[in-house]
């Protein structure tokens, strides 16, 4: 979705009359801005995607170290 609101973005510059140029460095800056954006909290709720990725990554933190700290338990015993 990113990629396509960031084409939308240059194509629309260009349809306005930019240069190649100009139209390259207004993408960067909306890329850059909505990057910033979907990095915080807000950004899980424009992208609900963002937050299954992160739950998703949490759960197999917590079953890898869990197995991880039974293993050491069981050899220190």
């Amino acid at each position: 979705m990113t990629g396509i609101t960031v084409k939308d973005m240059y194509g629309e510059a260009k349809a306005a009359g930019a240069s190649d140029t100009d139209a390259a460095l207004l993408t960067i800056g909306y890329t850059a801005a909505e990057y910033a954006l979907l990095s915080t909290g807000l950004g899980e709720l424009v992208l609900p995607e963002l937050r299954a990725g992160r739950y998703r990554i949490e759960a197999i933190n917590k079953a890898l170290f869990q197995k991880k700290n039974e293993a050491l338990k069981s050899i220190t015993n």
